[in-house]
């Protein structure tokens, strides 16, 4: 048995036949290559193929921000008008409904 990372098992014998031999698609083999995650491919004595990812315990995922970790919304945030606009919700209309 022969362990080797996802991301040389890949290399060596390219995305669509990797993916092919893990039963997986090659869309789901590029995306865990390219957002780093840590799996170990396995050569079974029988020739075939298994992968096992290996996190740490607790699993918590730090996300990386791809837009600058802008400001997000909360309770805090209040709307602002252009001039002359209603700070009032919307309400709920319907074609059925007359409107007076």
């Amino acid at each position: 048995m022969s362990n080797v990372h996802l991301k040389d098992f890949a290399k060596e014998r390219g995305q669509p036949e990797a993916a092919m031999l893990l039963g997986v698609t090659q869309g789901a083999l590029s995306k865990a290559i390219r957002i780093g995650r840590n799996i170990i491919v396995t050569q079974e004595l029988d020739g075939t193929f298994s992968a096992e990812e290996r996190r740490a315990f607790p699993a918590r995922i730090e996300r990386k921000c791809r837009s600058g970790c802008g400001p997000t919304l909360n309770a805090n945030v209040r709307p602002n008008p252009i001039h002359g606009q209603s700070t009032d919700g919307a309400g709920v209309l319907s074609s059925a409904a007359e409107v007076a």
